[in-house]
């Protein structure tokens, strides 16, 4: 996978692409499945910012805890690993685990439920096939409907600027049938929202 300003230089047939990403997806699908949706008025990440949390280490430690299917109190040593060969930092000097930990299940306490959920450890792939059901199908209907050829990145979707619009509601609603709550949606680069706005 390349990175998002690499993947933003490329065109489809000949028009340059603007990346639609869905916030926080597992995090909101986690929310919605457990009867606690989060509202759409912002990024929920947004809310770890008053615990003093970085929100790239908040991202870390969700994406570990629901990989377990349990909050995090260690930092896993490959982890670890990779976060100084990226960044150049020792992650247990910047933040402990426990402590994010801590931090987290205060600002997100409906976490502190994911050990009474049954699916355990295929947790993590039950959340990538409720996601995947909701992209795969945007970018059928894209193609089948409207001619929009695009490209997944996982959580979000490559397509022309001109299929920004389109895109977004489509998989709004998408979304909102497999998950059961509407996404907040970004879209980068920004100017490609506001142009492709002004067009519909």
């Amino acid at each position: 996978m390349s990175p998002p300003e690499k993947r933003l230089e490329m065109t489809i047939n000949g028009e340059a692409v603007a990346e639609i990403d869905i916030r926080a997806s597992h995090l909101t699908i986690i929310h919605a499945k457990l009867g606690e949706p989060f509202s759409r008025d912002s990024d929920p990440y947004e809310r770890i910012r008053g615990f003093g949390v970085d929100r790239t280490i908040a991202k870390l430690w969700t994406v570990i805890s629901l990989g377990n299917a349990k909050p995090a109190v260690r930092w896993p040593p490959e982890i670890a690993k990779d976060y100084k060969k990226a960044t150049g930092k020792d992650l247990a000097k910047i933040a402990k685990a426990k402590d994010v930990s801590k931090a987290m299940l205060e600002a997100f306490p409906t976490l502190r439920k994911l050990t009474k959920l049954k699916a355990g450890k295929d947790l993590p792939l039950l959340l990538q096939f409720t996601e995947s059901e909701a992209v795969i199908n945007t970018m059928l209907i894209l193609m089948r409907e409207h001619r929009i050829p695009s490209l997944s990145t996982h959580d979000g979707i490559v397509v022309p600027r001109s299929g920004v619009g389109w895109t977004k509601t489509i998989l709004t609603q998408q979304y909102l049938k497999f998950v059961g709550v509407e996404p907040v949606l970004t879209v980068e680069p920004e100017e490609a929202d506001e142009i492709d706005a002004t067009m519909l």
